[in-house]
């Protein structure tokens, strides 16, 4: 059976994760898993270099790494020899072991199940779709990545610790020495506020399964935080810009980006839901209410033509579930022509891309003030307009837009599918003197 331990690609902080890798043909083991540990790259290479690494010896934590590799793979050599059954969870057990201090024991059916695998065995079966969203559906890659990162960022804090959590561990102790870890990294509140957010969902899972009675974590201080994010939206003389670059000397991709994007702006849709919409999608209703009635008819004009209709799309929109009906702005129609109803598909990476570069030609390079937190510092920096540009702003200059033509608000959610105008108004990117400019002109208290 041969053991070896190698480096893996993701780097955080200067430092690789280093991964072991297990096989013996007759035995058949092919086993490849983290190990908890990481190193910085540079001293991975000079780990066999002993002339190297002894002007390294007093820096404890490399010397410290290396000896726990050594140990590992002389535990999991003796196991095999012993004739144990090497698999993923014995490797990982045995990892555990020798790095985490007063590690639990995890065999025997008497013993109970700890934070530790719980969120283990949560992450696995949203993996593995036995675990749906609220809505019933699987979750996304791009989510499950996610969860994995907070998972990666909560074991790190438990190898600091140098000892796995249980339960009982987390109080209002934890709480602050999480947050006080996280921020030392270098993380954003946002992120940090995401860790916080998933960390109570494991316990109330639990806490739901009757496997945690410790509900400190409800209390009111043990609270996700988040930072207002001060993103753009596009004025109408932005869009304008926008739509006068001639595109006709670039690739055609060009082009399907701007008429993608522009369908976000004039449906104020997420990308994953107006990006590829198909003429099934669409429906035409003579009155708002046959939105919801596809068996609907209509009757003709003299001339033959319907009369009294116009057209709507039907989402149903895919983060959330929601339904919502938007009437088709004449130039959605215009646009959906140009692709016989159906709208190709482009990866939101590269309708970025090209929707940034268009912006960039129509002369959208005026600064924009931007802060933000970095493990704990607030820094201030002046960044061109394209460069903020991205798929979502489509959807917060639509939803803007709507609110600057005097839109109620009940109007904006039914069309957005948000459901609190709290997180809605967070999207309405307009500075407060167009908002009076086009809000409050025609109300009389203000012209005495």
């Amino acid at each position: 059976m041969s053991i070896n331990f190698y480096l893996g690609d993701n780097l955080q902080f200067g430092k690789a994760p280093i991964l072991i890798k297990i096989q013996d043909r007759k035995y058949r083991i092919s086993i490849r898993r983290k190990t908890g540990l990481s190193i910085q790259p540079v001293l991975w290479e000079q780990k066999n270099n002993y002339q190297s690494l002894s002007k390294l010896s007093k820096n404890r934590d490399i010397i410290e790494t290396l000896a726990l590799l050594e140990e590992i793979k002389e535990r999991i050599t003796q196991m095999h020899v012993e004739g144990a059954k090497i698999t993923s969870l014995l490797v990982k057990d045995c990892i555990d072991r020798i790095i985490y201090v007063d590690y639990p024991n995890k065999t025997g059916q008497n013993n109970p199940m700890t934070l530790s695998r719980y969120i283990d065995n949560y992450f696995n079966d949203i993996k593995e779709g036995n675990k749906k969203t609220v809505n019933g559906t699987p979750y996304k890659q791009g989510t499950i990545n996610s969860i994995k990162q907070v998972i990666d960022h909560f074991r790190a804090f438990e190898k600091e610790q140098k000892r796995l959590l249980n339960f009982e561990d987390i109080t209002m102790d934890f709480y602050y020495k999480y947050i006080d870890y996280l921020t030392k990294r270098g993380f954003a509140p946002n992120t940090i506020g995401k860790d916080i957010k998933w960390l109570k969902t494991f316990l109330y899972s639990a806490e739901s399964d009757g496997l945690n009675n410790n509900k400190f974590y409800r209390n009111k201080r043990f609270r996700t935080c988040r930072e207002y994010v001060d993103s753009i939206y596009l004025t109408q003389d932005d869009l304008k810009r926008i739509r006068s670059v001639d595109l006709s000397g670039k690739a055609s991709g060009y082009t399907l980006a701007r008429d993608i994007f522009f369908i976000g702006v004039l449906t104020a849709q997420r990308v994953s839901d107006y990006n590829h919409i198909k003429l099934e999608d669409m429906q035409h209703v003579r009155d708002y209410s046959d939105a919801f009635n596809k068996s609907s008819d209509y009757t003709e004009n003299e001339s033959g033509q319907e009369s009294n209709k116009y057209m709507v799309i039907n989402f149903i929109q895919k983060k959330t579930g929601v339904r919502v009906t938007v009437p088709c702005n004449p130039q959605v129609i215009e646009i959906m022509n140009k692709y016989n109803f159906n709208m190709p598909y482009l990866p939101e990476q590269k309708l970025n891309k090209y929707i940034k570069e268009i912006a960039k030609e129509a002369g959208l390079t005026e600064l924009i003030k931007t802060e933000k937190t970095r493990g704990g510092i607030r820094t201030t920096e002046y960044i061109p307009k394209y460069k903020l540009i991205t798929s979502h702003t489509a959807r917060r200059t639509g939803v803007t837009h709507m609110y600057l033509s005097g839109m109620e608000l009940s109007d904006i959610m039914s069309i957005s599918g948000h459901t609190q105008v709290k997180t809605l108004m967070q999207y309405i990117k307009a500075d407060k003197l167009q908002v009076i400019r086009n809000r409050f002109h025609d109300y009389s208290f203000f012209k005495g």
